[in-house]
């Protein structure tokens, strides 16, 4: 009786062992069935641990040489989807197409969203040291009254007249050279004259250089220079001048940044320490058109002294307004 009972009990363990083996083994071949299907299935994004970040706009080169930019919206096992916001296009690549794909900077992220700010060269009257677009014409009006237009030989050379109403009265060279990928150094130099004879032939000459630190989105301009102005200009034929010629050096801060695809923020202002008289402007330029842009804004007058700046109350600000063109 005992060794029946005691054949019995080894029946029942090993009859569970074999159950439960086989329950196991089901479990397991259950588990790997999904786990094979989920890692072969194209559709599920949730196949592999995200490899790239959203809101991170990325420039995607696959083997055969395309090209893509855009933000990751979908991944999956065997494929990437990218959105191009600028223009709501997607893209869906396979991974195994991919040669390189990496996170764009602040700078180029804001380029492919906004685009460049193709009238950086320009702030009010002031202008940044910017490479040229070569062998265009480029203008710029201010009151409708000056008007400065240019010819870009190269990217580095361009030649240019100034002037005003209908008169032309300054003849410039211009350089610009770019020293990395954010700093640019450039200057000019030019030469007045009065061709409607009023006044007399030869009315002055001039130089500026100035350094340009940023993109075309975002910079900051430091400038200086001298202005020699020839004295028949401030004195009559009565008055003997101290000398022939009336030299004002001046210095010139300026600064742009883009707000959004269709504005930019322009302020400057400018320094001459021998009459300690100064200018401020700032505007808003409308940059969204790559051939023509407006700028609106104003002109204040200060006063420059040992005991600080304050603002000229008895010169109301002066409106300003500005057409840039290119051609």
């Amino acid at each position: 009786m005992t060794l029946r009972i005691k054949f019995l009990f080894l029946f029942v363990l090993i009859g569970s062992g074999l159950n439960c083996q086989t329950v196991s083994e089901i479990s397991m071949d259950k588990n790997e069935t999904q786990k094979f299907y989920k890692k072969n299935d194209p559709n599920d994004s949730l196949a592999s641990k995200p490899k790239y970040r959203r809101g991170v706009h990325y420039l995607v080169t696959t083997k055969d040489g395309l090209v893509y930019k855009g933000f990751v919206i979908k991944e999956t096992e065997n494929e990437i989807q990218l959105e191009d916001r600028r223009t709501g296009e997607r893209f869906n690549i396979k991974r195994i197409e991919i040669k390189t794909c990496e996170p764009l900077s602040h700078h180029q992220q804001l380029i492919n969203l906004i685009g460049e700010n193709r009238h950086a060269r320009q702030y009010l009257l002031a202008s940044s040291a910017f490479l040229f677009d070569p062998e265009h014409i480029s203008s710029s009006f201010h009151w409708f009254l000056l008007e400065d237009v240019d010819y870009a030989i190269t990217e580095n050379w361009a030649v240019g007249a100034y002037s005003f109403g209908p008169y032309p009265f300054s003849l410039n060279a211009k350089c610009a050279f770019q020293l990395d990928e954010n700093t640019f150094i450039g200057g000019g130099a030019f030469a007045l004259a009065d061709i409607s004879g009023n006044i007399g032939s030869f009315l002055g000459y001039g130089g500026i250089v100035k350094l340009t630190s940023g993109t075309s989105n975002r910079n900051i301009t430091i400038s200086g220079g001298l202005l020699s102005i020839n004295s028949d200009v401030f004195f009559t034929s009565g008055t003997v001048p101290n000398t022939q010629f009336l030299n004002l050096y001046f210095v010139n801060l300026a600064y742009c940044k883009r707000l959004n695809e269709y504005l930019a923020l322009n302020l400057e202002g400018w320094y001459f320490p021998d009459t300690q008289f100064g200018i401020a402007g700032g505007g808003l330029k409308l940059v969204k058109n790559e051939y023509s842009c407006w700028t609106f804004g104003c002109y204040s007058f200060l006063n420059i002294q040992a005991t600080g700046v304050t603002l000229n109350l008895r010169v109301l600000p002066l409106p300003y307004i500005g057409l840039a063109q290119k051609f």
